[in-house]
């Protein structure tokens, strides 16, 4: 159960927009990304509780992470 003022339209076109996201461990951190192409990725979010990895310039959103380089 949601209390919010925000209208329910809003958080539910929210969720749908997250959907093609997917969830993926980069450099040991889970993160949702974007999928570019076949090995590159756009990070959107971190899910981490440590402060420090939030400042890490190749784990901020936006940051387009290249997986051909890391096999």
């Amino acid at each position: 159960m949601l209390y919010t003022v925000v209208p329910i339209e809003q958080i539910m076109d929210q969720k749908e927009q997250r959907s093609h996201y997917q969830e993926m461990n980069i450099s040991g951190i889970p993160c949702y990304v974007e999928k570019l192409s076949d090995f590159e990725y756009k990070i959107i979010r971190i899910h981490t509780s440590d402060p420090k990895k939030y400042l890490a310039k190749e784990l901020q959103p936006g940051a387009i992470v290249n997986l051909k380089d890391k096999l």
